[in-house]
């Protein structure tokens, strides 16, 4: 599904693209998307052997600080970070609410990790009598757009979450 790809100055360069073969099966997928995802997948998984052999977090050795802390230091690596997860889940997610209706009977609902809101966003379209709360780092909700529907919440996962809610959605990548 991937091809090389020639520039215009005629030196070739290996470029990735979908191949024709899938591009009729992606929508909503441009070039700078494919490489956010694969310039992240390749941060996440340096080190990874480090995680069996010592239970070290892969990023940290690598990098000397969280993800998160990187996140936070590095606004290109933040905007890269968050645009390959909503792209990621924006895929996941509108083929799991053309089955799914376990979001019918619930009135709140926390994303916990939710980044910029786009997982909400795309239930609230479906289920637009949701409470929504998107809740993630701090410098991650600051940079959100506002969502109608959706209220932004700041914090630490590993201290609180916020309570009231009838589910907690979390992804896992």
């Amino acid at each position: 599904m991937i091809e090389p790809d020639v520039l215009g100055d005629h030196d070739m360069h290996w470029a990735r693209s979908l191949a024709l073969a899938g591009r009729d099966r992606v929508k909503d997928l441009n070039q700078s998307n494919l490489e956010a995802h694969e310039v992240l997948d390749r941060m996440l998984r340096t080190n990874i052997k480090h995680a069996v052999l010592d239970g070290s977090v892969p990023f940290a050795k690598a990098n000397g600080m969280t993800i998160y802390e990187h996140e936070d230091k590095d606004p290109h690596f933040s905007e890269l970070f968050n645009e390959t997860m909503f792209n990621r889940t924006t895929m996941y997610m509108k083929k799991m609410l053309e089955n799914y209706k376990g979001f019918e009977s619930i009135n709140v609902l926390v994303d916990v990790g939710g980044g910029h809101g786009g997982i909400l966003s795309i239930i609230l379209s479906n289920y637009p009598h949701i409470k929504a709360i998107n809740f993630d780092l701090h410098h991650v909700v600051s940079k959100a757009k506002t969502i109608q529907g959706v209220e932004f919440v700041g914090g630490d996962m590993f201290v609180s979450v916020p309570s009231g809610s009838d589910a907690i959605f979390m992804k896992v990548y």
